[in-house]
């Protein structure tokens, strides 16, 4: 084998790569995150979120199931409940908590200016 076999059989092996992680990718993306989130025994109270949160919600972990993809070639259900399960208890605690007060640059606590 010459080296312009190699090449193109290289190129033909990228490509075939490349069609297998859009179809892939295509999956992943009609997955219905939202049943995923909804009837995950981790999940109690999604549905407790506004309509605002839950579609925020599924966008992240449908971008957070994506992305874990690409980076791993594999998804494993289990991941996915985990990933489900971390996106829903964010956005239950983001709106279901009153702001805390943060440590502020001066060492003081209280609510930070932004403006200075």
């Amino acid at each position: 084998m010459n080296i312009e076999q190699v090449e193109k059989e290289i190129v033909s092996a990228i490509k075939g790569l490349a069609d297998v992680l859009k179809v892939k990718t295509e999956e992943i993306r009609v997955l219905d995150a939202a049943k995923l989130a909804t009837d995950s025994i981790f999940n109690p109270t999604f549905a407790n979120l506004t309509e605002e949160s839950q579609r925020a919600a599924r966008e992240v972990l449908s971008t957070m199931l994506i992305d874990s993809y690409r980076h791993n070639f594999k998804l494993t259900r289990d991941e996915i409940l985990e990933l489900g399960h971390r996106v829903r208890k964010a956005f239950v605690t983001l709106e279901s908590e009153e702001p805390k007060p943060e440590m502020c640059g001066s060492g003081s606590v209280g609510l930070c200016s932004t403006d200075k």
